[in-house]
């Protein structure tokens, strides 16, 4: 949960920094699911630092990840900040992509689902 402090940070400056929030196993699956997703994604042009890359990670090839938004990690600072109420939305730049999390009724609803509120859309 986010001290008085943070949640006065976060609406001066429209973020908050999250620190230590990961282990160091998390932060392997992470980089392991991003590495995975680029090289799969840009097979014809492997980065070399000259073009930059982006790549969706709510792919059903990146678990981990894709899953976040439901760790109560990030939905538990989310309500906290924008009430029970919040969704996640994604939008890819320059796509047509949105995915959206559906507001939970409760947040032990939300804890014990698997995926079952995400929804994605095509706009």
């Amino acid at each position: 949960m986010l001290t008085e402090k943070q949640i006065h940070y976060f609406n001066t400056f429209g973020f908050v920094i999250l620190r230590q929030v990961f282990t160091q196993d998390e932060l392997q699956t992470i980089n392991a699911e991003y590495k995975h997703r680029l090289e799969t994604a840009y097979q014809h042009a492997p980065f070399d630092g000259t073009q930059r890359h982006w790549v969706p990670m709510l792919e059903s090839d990146t678990p981990f990840f894709a899953n976040l938004l439901e760790d109560p990690r990030f939905y538990e600072v989310a309500e906290q900040l924008y009430g029970k109420d919040v969704f996640a939305g994604v939008e890819i730049p320059g796509s047509y992509l949105r995915v959206r999390c559906r507001p939970f009724a409760d947040a032990s609803q939300q804890r014990r689902s698997q995926h079952s509120g995400w929804q994605h859309s095509r706009y």
